[in-house]
């Protein structure tokens, strides 16, 4: 299952020489993070869960100007037993602008301790190809 994300370039996101700021391109990134991630437990129906991001790399590619739109494509990468490894591709129409890789550990919002991912999101990360 293929997922994918549209994030429009805004104009107030490009610096002084008319290219998309790389922090910018970094807030696209979380953005399409929270929303994948945030579905995937909301679609498990998994209560009092939560995560934080622990680890990011990005790899810039190509610079991008305004205006435009970003689609950003998501996967999971690999499932830990608190964490999991996402990975994000970023384009600008067909062309590969950056990619990422976070990791996210999983916390129980009631403690704020870390918790093995439950079952239920188990089961949806592993219906997307997880």
């Amino acid at each position: 299952m293929s997922y994918e994300i549209g994030i429009p370039i805004r104009f107030n996101d490009e610096d002084n020489q008319n290219h998309v700021n790389h922090l910018a391109l970094i807030e696209y990134i979380a953005e399409a993070r929270i929303l994948f991630i945030d579905g995937l437990i909301a679609k498990s129906n998994v209560e009092d869960l939560d995560y934080v991001l622990v680890y990011f790399s990005a790899n810039f590619v190509k610079e991008i100007t305004y205006p435009g739109l970003v689609i950003i494509t998501p996967s999971v990468m690999s499932v830990g037993t608190k964490s999991m490894r996402t990975k994000y591709k970023m384009r600008n129409e067909d062309e590969a602008v950056m990619d990422a890789e976070c990791v996210n550990v999983f916390f129980d919002k009631k403690t704020g301790n870390p918790t093995p991912i439950p079952d239920a999101l188990r089961k949806k990360i592993k219906e997307i190809g997880g």
